[in-house]
Protein backbone atom coordinates (compact mmCIF):
# COMPACT_ATOMS: atom_id res chain seq x y z
CA UNK A 1 0.00 0.00 0.00
CA UNK A 2 1.14 3.52 -0.62
CA UNK A 3 0.86 6.48 1.71
CA UNK A 4 -1.69 8.77 0.01
CA UNK A 5 -0.55 11.74 2.09
CA UNK A 6 2.99 11.16 0.87
CA UNK A 7 2.18 11.83 -2.77
CA UNK A 8 3.27 15.45 -2.56
CA UNK A 9 4.67 15.64 -6.07
CA UNK A 10 1.57 14.49 -7.94
CA UNK A 11 -0.51 17.25 -9.49
CA UNK A 12 -3.92 17.49 -7.83
CA UNK A 13 -5.73 18.45 -11.00
CA UNK A 14 -4.30 15.40 -12.80
CA UNK A 15 -5.43 13.25 -9.90
CA UNK A 16 -8.92 14.70 -9.82
CA UNK A 17 -9.35 14.18 -13.54
CA UNK A 18 -8.25 10.56 -13.18
CA UNK A 19 -10.32 9.99 -10.05
CA UNK A 20 -13.43 11.23 -11.84
CA UNK A 21 -13.36 8.04 -13.92
CA UNK A 22 -13.12 5.78 -10.87
CA UNK A 23 -16.85 5.80 -10.19
CA UNK A 24 -17.66 4.97 -13.81
CA UNK A 25 -15.19 2.07 -13.67
CA UNK A 26 -16.68 0.91 -10.36
CA UNK A 27 -20.22 0.95 -11.78
CA UNK A 28 -19.06 -0.86 -14.92
CA UNK A 29 -17.34 -3.53 -12.81
CA UNK A 30 -20.64 -4.07 -10.97
CA UNK A 31 -22.56 -4.29 -14.27
CA UNK A 32 -20.02 -6.75 -15.69
CA UNK A 33 -20.28 -8.94 -12.60
CA UNK A 34 -16.64 -8.44 -11.58
CA UNK A 35 -17.82 -7.32 -8.14
CA UNK A 36 -21.14 -7.58 -6.35
CA UNK A 37 -23.54 -4.66 -6.77
CA UNK A 38 -23.35 -2.06 -4.03
CA UNK A 39 -25.16 1.16 -3.20
CA UNK A 40 -23.24 4.27 -4.32
CA UNK A 41 -24.03 7.66 -2.83
CA UNK A 42 -22.20 10.97 -2.93
CA UNK A 43 -21.91 14.03 -0.77
CA UNK A 44 -20.53 17.48 -1.49
CA UNK A 45 -17.28 18.59 0.10
CA UNK A 46 -15.24 21.77 -0.01
CA UNK A 47 -12.50 21.56 -2.62
CA UNK A 48 -9.13 21.08 -0.92
CA UNK A 49 -7.20 22.59 -3.81
CA UNK A 50 -8.84 26.03 -3.77
CA UNK A 51 -10.33 25.90 -0.24
CA UNK A 52 -13.79 26.37 -1.70
CA UNK A 53 -13.01 29.65 -3.44
CA UNK A 54 -13.33 28.28 -6.96
CA UNK A 55 -10.05 29.87 -8.03
CA UNK A 56 -6.46 30.30 -6.98
CA UNK A 57 -3.18 31.88 -8.00
CA UNK A 58 -0.98 28.79 -7.58
CA UNK A 59 0.13 29.12 -11.19
CA UNK A 60 2.25 32.08 -10.07
CA UNK A 61 4.29 29.89 -7.74
CA UNK A 62 5.60 31.03 -4.41
CA UNK A 63 5.76 34.79 -3.89
CA UNK A 64 8.87 35.35 -1.79
CA UNK A 65 9.21 38.47 0.37
CA UNK A 66 11.90 39.73 -1.99
CA UNK A 67 9.69 39.22 -5.03
CA UNK A 68 6.74 40.81 -3.20
CA UNK A 69 8.89 43.88 -2.46
CA UNK A 70 9.72 44.18 -6.18
CA UNK A 71 6.04 44.46 -7.10
CA UNK A 72 4.33 47.82 -7.44
CA UNK A 73 1.55 48.76 -5.04
CA UNK A 74 -0.98 48.27 -7.85
CA UNK A 75 0.33 44.78 -8.62
CA UNK A 76 0.13 43.82 -4.93
CA UNK A 77 -3.41 45.15 -4.71
CA UNK A 78 -4.38 43.23 -7.86
CA UNK A 79 -2.88 40.04 -6.42
CA UNK A 80 -4.67 40.42 -3.09
CA UNK A 81 -7.99 41.16 -4.81
CA UNK A 82 -7.74 37.91 -6.83
CA UNK A 83 -7.17 39.52 -10.20
CA UNK A 84 -4.48 36.95 -11.09
CA UNK A 85 -6.57 33.98 -9.95
CA UNK A 86 -7.49 31.26 -12.41
CA UNK A 87 -10.43 28.90 -12.19
CA UNK A 88 -9.67 25.85 -10.06
CA UNK A 89 -8.95 22.78 -12.16
CA UNK A 90 -9.93 20.37 -9.40
CA UNK A 91 -13.51 21.60 -8.87
CA UNK A 92 -13.84 23.45 -12.20
CA UNK A 93 -14.52 26.70 -10.39
CA UNK A 94 -17.44 25.54 -8.25
CA UNK A 95 -15.53 25.39 -4.94
CA UNK A 96 -16.98 21.97 -4.18
CA UNK A 97 -16.32 18.38 -5.19
CA UNK A 98 -18.41 15.23 -5.03
CA UNK A 99 -17.08 12.54 -2.75
CA UNK A 100 -18.25 8.96 -2.68
CA UNK A 101 -19.74 7.78 0.63
CA UNK A 102 -17.39 4.86 1.26
CA UNK A 103 -19.36 3.71 4.31
CA UNK A 104 -22.19 2.47 2.09
CA UNK A 105 -19.98 0.39 -0.22
CA UNK A 106 -19.67 -3.35 0.21
CA UNK A 107 -16.23 -4.56 1.36
CA UNK A 108 -15.60 -5.91 -2.15
CA UNK A 109 -16.52 -2.60 -3.81
CA UNK A 110 -14.45 -0.67 -1.28
CA UNK A 111 -11.40 -2.86 -1.96
CA UNK A 112 -11.89 -2.33 -5.71
CA UNK A 113 -12.17 1.44 -5.17
CA UNK A 114 -8.99 1.53 -3.05
CA UNK A 115 -7.07 -0.53 -5.61
CA UNK A 116 -8.11 1.81 -8.43
CA UNK A 117 -7.15 4.87 -6.38
CA UNK A 118 -3.78 3.35 -5.51
CA UNK A 119 -3.07 2.73 -9.20
CA UNK A 120 -4.01 6.33 -10.03
CA UNK A 121 -1.81 7.78 -7.27
CA UNK A 122 1.13 5.59 -8.28
CA UNK A 123 0.74 6.62 -11.92
CA UNK A 124 0.52 10.30 -10.99
CA UNK A 125 3.62 10.04 -8.81
CA UNK A 126 5.48 8.32 -11.64
CA UNK A 127 4.46 11.01 -14.16
CA UNK A 128 5.50 13.74 -11.73
CA UNK A 129 8.89 12.08 -11.26
CA UNK A 130 9.32 11.86 -15.04
CA UNK A 131 8.49 15.57 -15.40
CA UNK A 132 11.11 16.41 -12.78
CA UNK A 133 13.66 14.47 -14.84
CA UNK A 134 12.59 16.27 -18.00
CA UNK A 135 10.87 13.30 -19.65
Amino acid sequence: MIDYDGIQYASECDLNNALAGVVENLVQAMKDGEIAPSKIEFSWAICDYCSGNGGHSRHLGVISPERWDDWSDDAREDYMSGRYDTSCEACRGSGKVREINEGLLSPEALAYLYEMRENIYEGAAERAAERRWGC
